[in-house]
């Protein structure tokens, strides 16, 4: 080794020792205004709550069904409203026999579609599922808040139609629910919500969601939806709504 690769060497090593004195004699204080200044301009995440209940929308069933791959919180609501709503915030707490909280959805990062409703049909019943809940421990109860919502009603609403699914066995992930939806719109659609129920005796059995990422106008897709619980041999409700509105926030 050359004498000029060895001075090169010991000087790297000599401003690596100094950066390395540097960061360990930085105070907190320095510290803190260091991270401070870097997060300048960031705005902070805050979590989906309910500042005033819902006086058309009532849930009026409330269940859960835990496999290997996590809860599903499934509710039905039911709508007085003479209009239909979208948008609607639904804020779950998920609690053990003793009162103590295993799960909720009121966390900050959460897709819209897990805290709120994208669509409540007026003076109907409707199933609203979020099969992304990974409890801490055996759910007893499930408390519910539904919210007003703070979107307007867009003046045409699509009406997209589902197929009925059909089983398949994915090699990875076990049945999924397959079939198609159909933009009837003369617009392209994007991130369209597809929710099925499974249920035996009118009672869910099985549940879950997928998303339709593009529909052509005036054509269909097809959709894909993976479970938590067992849909074999059950009946399915199959519920479509978009999830972006003019207006949203």
């Amino acid at each position: 080794m050359s004498s000029g690769l060895l001075r090169i060497t010991s000087a790297a090593a000599a401003l690596l020792l100094g950066g390395l004195l540097l960061v360990a004699c930085e105070s907190s204080q320095d510290k803190n205004a260091r991270l401070k200044q870097q997060g300048a301009g960031l705005q902070e995440e805050k979590g989906v709550s309910v500042g005033q209940e819902n006086p058309t929308v009532k849930v009026v069933e409330k269940s859960t069904i835990t496999d290997a791959n996590g809860t599903a919180v499934i509710l039905r609501l039911n709508s007085s409203d003479p209009k239909d709503q979208v948008d609607v915030p639904v804020i779950f707490d998920l609690v053990d026999a003793g009162g103590e909280s295993l799960a909720g959805n009121s966390t900050p990062g959460l897709q819209r579609t897990l805290t709120h409703a994208m669509l409540v049909p007026a003076r109907s019943k409707s199933w609203w599922v979020n099969d992304q809940v990974f409890a801490t421990g055996k759910p007893k109860e499930v408390k519910v808040q539904v919210g007003k919502s703070t979107t307007p009603l867009p003046k045409d609403l699509p009406d997209f139609k589902a197929t009925p699914p059909k089983l398949e066995t994915d090699p990875v992930d076990g049945l999924v629910a397959v079939g198609k939806v159909q933009n009837p719109t003369a617009t392209e659609q994007r991130k369209i919500l597809v929710t099925i129920v499974a249920s035996k005796g009118g009672k869910p059995v099985a549940a879950g969601r997928g998303i339709v990422a593009k529909l052509k106008p005036s054509k269909a897709a097809r959709y894909s939806v993976f479970f938590i619980g067992n849909p074999k041999g059950a009946d399915f409700d199959v519920a479509t709504a978009p999830t972006t509105f003019e207006g949203a926030k």
